[in-house]
């Protein structure tokens, strides 16, 4: 995930099978569902120029380094999302001190829709990202879908992704193995220009808003 008027990266996002979403800071700080450190390790260069592959906690020991995923939360929706220009297609744009988007009912059906057919999300609520692979921990109160993880569903299809047409802070979808088509990701990515759309074809980047004359 890019910041769309620099190009400096904010974020990547990683989807691990059975295990749902993951995101990852410039830093090496992420967050995702519990124990999901357990999938992860770190390649590092030593000083000494040779490179090593460890495990999470021998990283840590080794190094004293430890993740905080507090700085992995709200990057795409305070970054991606609010600085695409506002437009009918970017209703989710926010200018400094503006209240943020809330969620509308799409955000909430959409959320319902992705947990039914037994895959995940990544919410906003407050600030503060949440990881979701069940109805029953949705909030009552507004929220914005973040991201989605439906890889190797195959109740996907194109009549799927028109859930999302009407959530502008999702900030992520993944959608690869799925019976998804070209014209259905292009369709979605024309109505969220500031999503990025992992599927077979390859990956849809947010698109950089052009600066103003």
């Amino acid at each position: 995930m890019y910041e769309t008027q620099t190009g400096r990266l904010l974020s990547t996002w990683l989807v691990i099978a059975g295990k749902g979403v993951v995101k990852v800071t410039p830093e090496g700080h992420f967050r995702g569902a519990p124990e999901i450190d357990q999938e992860l390790i770190v390649v590092a260069e030593t000083d000494a120029g040779e490179q090593v592959t460890l495990s999470l906690a021998e990283f840590e020991k080794k190094y004293g380094w430890k993740n905080d995923p507090e700085r992995a939360i709200s990057a795409p929706f305070e970054t991606t999302a609010a600085l695409l220009k506002p437009d009918d297609h970017n209703p989710g744009h926010r200018e400094p001190g503006e209240s943020p988007v809330v969620a509308k009912a799409d955000d909430r059906r959409a959320a319902e829709w992705v947990l039914s057919i037994g895959g995940d999300i990544n919410i906003i609520q407050n600030g503060e990202g949440r990881m979701i692979a069940v109805a029953d921990d949705l909030p009552r109160g507004a929220f914005q879908l973040d991201a989605v993880g439906l890889g190797n569903n195959q109740k996907v299809s194109d009549a799927g992704l028109a859930h999302f047409a009407d959530c502008p802070t999702l900030a992520f979808i993944h959608v690869t193995n799925t019976k998804v088509t070209e014209a259905g990701v292009k369709k979605l990515a024309a109505a969220l220009p500031g999503c990025k759309i992992e599927w077979d074809g390859g990956v849809i980047e947010p698109m950089a808003s052009a600066d103003p004359d």
